[in-house]
């Protein structure tokens, strides 16, 4: 993925701005990120405000996925109409800022815990806005715009819930309600969680936004990334080379490197299968197989493809 966009629509006081300026923060942690200048005022959202950083590396991949990152925030209504029209403008500059291509984006709607919250009244309100809202996503083909790849619900104020006892029953009652909403409109969508995007740990944060843009969070990838390097380790090397070849294998790279990242790991898998591939080693096709997955892992050195 070379591009990503992100377009984050929901109601007033729901902590869009401050949840983006928040992913901002970290996404400038990075070295190769230091030279951003992005004024992100949680204060000072209008109707539409566009965000473009090029080229940057996102807390993903060991920070070492490169994407050019487009963020639509958006002033907070409980309109849907007016969530509708900010929606519609959104994906419109998301197309001009991709070069009129088609604008590949998920959508994040935000509701937040309010004071005075009575779970009825509030978890209705939340229902009507977001069917509604979701009437006008499906509209946005009137337009020859595209729907967005998914759509994920985000709820903000976890620790103000949490002081008045109200936390579980907000989030689930919000969250069932948005995956009822998300079944009869046929579209697929994912709750992210009750978070504080003012209060909450980076790591919260940074889960969130990768989900958010990529479909899986941080935590997701260390996962299914585990899972290749036993693959390379029991299902490739150990099938394909003598015993003695495949335990040196896993004393000197699966042993010594998987608790690195992808990069480091596939770096070294790539180095060890050059040293075996000198005169001497191996059948001929043992080192044809080999050289083909040299070739494939040097290639993708990112290590997302390989996952």
């Amino acid at each position: 993925m070379d591009t990503a966009g992100l377009v984050v629509v929901g109601m007033g006081g729901s902590g869009k701005t401050t949840f983006l300026r928040r992913c901002y923060d970290l996404i400038r942690e990075d070295e190769e990120n230091r030279g951003l200048r992005e004024e992100i005022d949680p204060k000072s959202t209008a109707f539409v405000v566009g965000h473009v950083f090029r080229d940057i590396t996102v807390p993903l991949f060991d920070g070492r996925k490169s994407i050019t990152l487009c963020w639509m925030d958006t002033a907070g209504s409980e309109d849907y109409r007016l969530l509708g029209q900010q929606l519609t403008a959104s994906v419109r500059e998301l197309r001009k800022m991709f070069l009129d291509r088609p604008a590949d984006y998920n959508l994040l709607f935000m509701w937040s815990y309010e004071p005075g919250y009575e779970q009825a009244r509030d978890a209705q309100a939340f229902e009507d806005v977001l069917s509604k809202f979701m009437d006008e996503v499906e509209d946005l083909g009137y337009f020859d715009l595209d729907p967005p790849q998914k759509v994920y619900l985000l709820l903000n104020k976890a620790d103000a819930a949490a002081r008045d006892g109200a936390a579980e029953s907000f989030s689930g009652e919000h969250e069932r309600r948005f995956r009822s909403v998300m079944e009869r409109k046929s579209m697929s969508g994912e709750s992210l969680g009750l978070i504080s995007t003012l209060n909450g740990g980076t790591k919260e944060i940074s889960d969130r936004l990768m989900t958010a843009i990529f479909g899986l969070s941080d935590r997701d990838w260390k996962r299914a990334f585990v899972s290749v390097r036993a693959g390379i380790n029991q299902g490739i090397i150990g099938n394909l080379l003598e015993g003695e070849d495949a335990n040196r294998f896993k004393r000197e790279v699966y042993d010594r490197f998987s608790d690195g990242g992808q990069e480091t790991y596939l770096r070294e898998t790539v180095a060890w299968v050059d040293r075996y591939l000198e005169p001497g080693n191996g059948s001929s096709s043992t080192r044809a197989l080999l050289a083909s997955l040299r070739a494939f892992l040097s290639g993708e050195m990112e290590g997302d493809a390989v996952t």
